[in-house]
């Protein structure tokens, strides 16, 4: 007996290796297709604390905030189990996935212990292990949900064998308890395991020796229990979202990463009204909650009949598929039968009429495992049959439970061929293991061949798409993997195959119009959005990325409108919409209180939005609701608004370029508050910025009084100073505000702006510029003033390294290009000093000093007549822009000689 189990374990645990080797190449691969949304994008799976709202009691009566795919919470809590595992490597999602179908296969051999005998029923576990119908469940993290509820599944059915057999009534009772609850586990996990009920009586169907006493009245209990957990099951079912409205995959394209701005002392704001940021990128972010587009397919939904006839045709797919390995692909789409007359039809209704048969002949030859198993495939199809519609009528992933039934025929063949080719119970057993290894083989080979294919979206969609798939979804997928790599002209071809193929497809739409006006062709993409829209109206995705076209091409009015619609069809939550309400109603001054209701609503789900908390405030401010702007400023809704609470407004009117309401804030700051040193501070900085030295020194002065902890104001004291030719002051000034915690580039910067003034200080300057790029490398004005002072002392070449670094870090910086430009002239390279003053030009075309040097640069080259005219537009431009008179004559003395020169010619 010991001797039996060691073999039967070793058996068990060879299928489980067998399984373990041929997914083993899948680990290199990353998240791919629907990863994308149910993983990386998923912001409920990246805390692994999240589980508790999982076991909350709110969770299950529906009165917490929803959770992503909560239909699905074993799935769920296994991705958070994932997270706090392998953090986001995929390939410990993957290894996961994999040991998942070594446990499926473990068990998949001991439930054909039941109806098998030892050596076959490892046969049909060798197969189902390395069957390559089941590489789609295995190699998609995201298709894990087939893997978990195959495992209760199947284990439930082993458990309700055991106990069915149980001669006492109390491992019968702990028996059907166990299997309530793992059959409670399936269906959280999927629900095709609904099917187990009957799969587990079509097992003790076939299997229950002859004669023997059923006990149908414990079957009866244990029937009435699964019904309770049926019905259980579908009071948490109901209110959950189901399959049906899981958007198609895609990539969305990673943002550029921000460069750094560079620090200053002072941002002069500009008056009028701030510009809107540049829209977010349209597209939901996790699992969106509104019905997907129209398939091709959709003619199914709309007659019976045409979706009898296509499904025909997708069984006799998918028995192709279990029956030899293939054909094998990734995105499917049901071929529409409109006819019983179609081969496809008839053909696949006749295979079932003769494996109907040789099932009926096999169990009056009292063989009846072909009957268990062609039950176990039909039945296990039921749920994805489209009797409940169902959005994707066809996937190789639904074969995953269905392939037990198949691996169990195929045993139970090689069984009889192996009886016919040994005589004797060993040898039978040894030729029915070898023969499922000559079948295992081959179909092992093609599983680690078709995983390298579920490496990445564009291994997985190419692969699609070179064997002439008609799904729209792979041109889309594809398209979506070309632009996350740039490369916009095959999205764009990809994109229009996919339309081709559905020309209702929202998806496409939406993210064509996005790729053709971020390569401005706004019109084109306006047009494909206002198809989009008539498309699916409940889609609040085409709403929102219509509206930041139109925001995109300075129409904040036309957007206003599409902002609102937005918002609405996302039943008032989707925070793209909301933020972008708000931004056109501050744009335009219309539709302020639906902004202010919208930015509540984000609010309430999260206190800790900024964003939304200040665009309530610039917006109540606008509209003349000061109190309730300068407390949401503050981050106090709700609350009395102090003097701080006005200074903070100012800042933020500051910084949106409202100066005079910034104005009015700060003053009322100061009138609520003498003392607040941020109000004086912020009325210093607008006068700043204004150019009115004299009178902003006085606001720094006090804000440099009142908070002596506050190096800014010490800072932009030193930079009055410093433009009132107060030199030593502004020194002072800069050293007070060292001395008070002040660092970083731009309190460097402006020390060596106050140095760089006095000949006798020009090495502090250089100090000073050098410590402001060490703390900002990329500082261009920090450069170019390094330059200036390099020059002043003397040291040409080094001064021309600074310009053209300074050009390098800043292209349009027109000073740093004009003097490394006259530099190079000085050093006889012509050809330099001319390229950098063409891109000088082109930055600014009517620079006197630019055309000026331009015009020495020809005239050292003789070309006397285009020198003078370049001499005379330097002239024309600098009158016109008040050029200080030594420029202007030094640009007429040029000016007549190169017009002696060329007379002389």
């Amino acid at each position: 007996m010991r001797a039996s189990r060691l073999l039967l374990a070793a058996a068990a645990l060879a299928a489980a290796a067998a399984a373990f080797a041929v997914y083993a190449n899948g680990l290199r691969n990353g998240f791919v297709w629907d990863d994308h949304i149910y993983i990386e994008d998923n912001v409920f799976v990246r805390d692994p604390a999240n589980y508790r709202k999982l076991l909350s009691r709110g969770f299950w009566i529906k009165t917490d905030e929803p959770i992503e795919d909560a239909a699905r919470p074993m799935f769920v809590a296994s991705l958070l189990a994932d997270r706090a595992l392998w953090g986001a490597n995929p390939r410990g999602y993957h290894l996961t996935n994999i040991l998942l179908h070594c446990a499926v296969t473990v068990l998949v051999f001991l439930v054909s212990l039941i109806v098998l005998p030892a050596p076959a029923a490892a046969a049909a576990a060798l197969l189902f292990a390395v069957h390559p119908a089941n590489s789609e469940a295995v190699d998609l993290v995201s298709f894990r949900m087939d893997l978990l509820a195959a495992l209760f599944l199947l284990a439930a059915v082993g458990l309700h064998w055991k106990w069915r057999r149980a001669r006492r009534l109390a491992w019968s009772a702990a028996g059907i308890a166990g299997c309530a609850v793992l059959y409670a586990l399936g269906l959280l996990s999927k629900e095709m395991a609904a099917t187990f009920p009957a799969l587990a009586l079509a097992v003790e169907w076939t299997a229950w020796p002859r004669g023997e006493s059923r006990r149908w009245r414990r079957l009866c209990a244990g029937v009435a229990v699964y019904a309770c957990v049926a019905g259980g099951y579908l009071l948490f079912r109901a209110p959950r979202s189901g399959y049906g409205l899981s958007r198609p995959a895609a990539v969305s394209p990673a943002p550029a990463p921000a460069k750094p701005a560079v620090p200053k002392a002072f941002a002069p704001p500009p008056a009028g009204v701030p510009a809107l940021p540049p829209p977010p990128p349209a597209r939901a972010q996790g699992l969106a909650s509104f019905p997907p587009s129209r398939p091709q397919w959709q003619r199914m939904y709309d007659s019976r009949l045409v979706d009898a006839w296509t499904m025909s045709g997708v069984l006799g797919q998918e028995l192709e598929v279990l029956a030899f390995g293939g054909p094998l692909r990734a995105d499917r789409a049901p071929i529409l039968l409109t006819s019983a007359r179609s081969p496809r039809v008839w053909g696949v209704w006749l295979i079932l009429l003769l494996a109907a048969a040789l099932a009926a002949w096999a169990w009056r030859s009292a063989e009846r495992l072909p009957a268990l198993a062609l039950a176990w495939v039909l039945i296990g199809w039921i749920p994805v049959s489209n009797v409940i519609p169902i959005y994707n009528p066809i996937a190789e992933r639904y074969l995953y439970l269905l392939s037990v039934g198949a691996a169990w025929a195929a045993a139970w063949a090689l069984n009889k061929a192996a009886a016919k080719l040994a005589r004797g119970r060993r040898p039978q057993a040894l030729a029915a293991l070898a023969l499922a290894a000559v079948l295992a083989l081959p179909l092992g080979l093609k599983t680690f061949a078709r995983n390298r294919d579920w490496k990445s979206d564009q291994t997985l969609f190419a692969k699609e798409a070179s064997e002439g798939a008609r799904n729209a979804r792979v041109y889309y997928n594809l398209g979506v993997a070309a632009r996350s790599s740039g490369d916009d002209r095959r999205a764009e071809a990809r994109f229009r195959q996919a339309l081709a193929l559905n020309p209702r497809s929202v998806e496409t739409l939406t993210d064509l119009a996005s790729l053709l006006c971020a390569r401005s062709r706004c019109a084109e993409g306006e047009a494909l959005l206002r198809r989009a829209v008539a498309q699916n109206p409940t889609n609040f995705v085409p709403y929102l990325a219509l509206a930041q076209a139109l925001s995109q091409r300075g129409r904040p009015a036309d957007a206003l409108p599409w902002y609102l619609k937005a918002y609405e069809a996302s039943s008032h939550g989707d925070r793209a919409s909301a933020i972008g309400l708000a931004q056109a109603s501050l744009a335009t001054g219309r539709g302020q209180e639906e902004a202010l209701a919208a930015l509540r609503g984000l609010e309430a789900r999260d206190p800790k939005d900024r964003e939304a908390s200040e665009l309530f405030a610039l917006i109540s401010w606008l509209m003349g609701r000061r109190d309730a702007a300068a407390s949401a400023a503050a981050g106090t809704p709700g609350q009395a608004a102090g003097g701080q609470a006005y200074a903070a407004l100012g800042a933020l009117l500051e910084s949106r370029g409202l100066a005079s309401e910034a104005w009015k804030a700060y003053a009322e700051a100061a009138r609520r508050d003498p003392g607040c040193a941020q109000a004086q501070a912020g009325m210093g900085r607008l006068l700043l910025g204004a150019g009115r030295y004299e009178q902003a020194a006085p606001f720094f002065a006090r804000a440099e009084r009142l908070d002596a902890s506050d190096p800014y104001a010490s800072m932009n004291l030193g930079v009055c100073e410093q433009h009132l030719g107060r030199v030593a002051d502004a020194e002072a000034a800069m050293g007070r505000a060292l001395s008070r915690g002040g660092s970083g580039a731009s309190f460097y910067f402006n020390m060596g702006s106050a140095y760089a003034d006095d000949p006798a200080k020009l090495p502090q300057a250089e100090d000073a510029f050098r410590q402001a790029l060490a703390a900002f490398p990329d500082y261009a004005d920090a450069w170019y003033d390094l330059g200036v002072v390099a020059l002043k002392r003397g040291r040409k070449d080094d001064a021309l390294e600074d310009f053209q670094t300074a050009a390098q870090k800043d292209p349009s910086n027109l000073p740093a290009l004009n003097n490394a430009a006259a530099l190079l002239l000085d050093k006889g390279d012509k050809e330099g000093a001319g390229r950098l003053l063409r891109r000088a030009l082109a930055v600014r075309p009517d620079s006197p000093s630019v055309l000026n040097n331009l015009g020495e640069l020809l005239l050292s080259e003789g070309r006397f007549s285009q020198a003078a005219q370049r001499f005379a537009a330097a002239v024309a431009d600098g009158r016109r822009l008040g050029d200080d008179p030594p420029s202007l004559a030094r640009y007429a003395a040029n000016l007549a000689k190169a017009r002696s020169l060329a007379a002389r010619k």
